[in-house]
């Protein structure tokens, strides 16, 4: 019965949205740091600069999880539907990249 897998991810949202709002009020405070040490309002460059990261550690995630980790469970593309009961295994209990490695990865 699938319907188990409906009820999860509300509630993962919920942190999920709690870590980006918290990053995004955190770099406002770093702003208004910075221009009390400077006298310079630079939100562009802190915008930008974390725009970069995410951009750049959201590919090396996305190059991760669906090359190499797909490969490590035994994934072939050439096999068209005909999977092994191991590779159908993995691919059920592997977590999605995109959803857990991502901000660990870009504000750990």
């Amino acid at each position: 019965m699938p319907y188990p897998q409906f009820v999860v991810p509300p509630f993962l949202n919920i942190g999920g949205m709690g870590f980006w709002l918290l990053i995004t009020l955190m770099k406002a405070d770093v702003c208004d740091w910075d221009e009390w040490k400077t006298g310079f309002r630079r939100e562009g460059m802190y915008g930008a600069a974390a725009g970069w990261f995410q951009k750049v550690t959201q590919s090396i995630t996305f190059a991760i999880g669906s090359g190499y980790i797909l490969t490590f469970i035994g994934l072939e593309a050439a096999q068209g539907s005909d999977k092994a009961e191991t590779t159908i295994f993995w691919m059920r209990i592997r977590p999605p990249p995109h959803g857990n490695g991502s901000p660990l990865m870009e504000y750990g």
